[in-house]
């Protein structure tokens, strides 16, 4: 991997939840875990069917958070720093 690669920074997307239509209480509970105080903001555009960007870093680690929300249940795509939301 080149130095250029290394230091490439994405946008982590939030699109949707499996559950978010039968259990909102549960998506909350699990945007929580991830996002902390920025997940209320989150589950609101995912609620008004929006997509939103929740993180925006080194690709290396937005990347290894959308595998860790995609393994609890979320729709997620991790796009070039600055690209819109959807």
């Amino acid at each position: 991997m080149d130095g250029e690669s290394a230091n490439e920074r994405a946008s982590l997307v939030l699109r949707s939840h499996y559950r978010l239509a039968d259990k909102p209480a549960r998506t909350l509970e699990v945007l929580r875990i991830f996002l902390r105080d920025d997940a209320h903001a989150a589950f609101d555009a995912l609620r008004a069917g929006r997509e939103v960007v929740v993180r925006v870093g080194g690709r290396a680690e937005v990347q290894a958070l959308a595998v860790a929300m995609q393994a609890q249940g979320f729709g997620v795509r991790v796009a070039p720093e600055g690209a819109p939301a959807g």
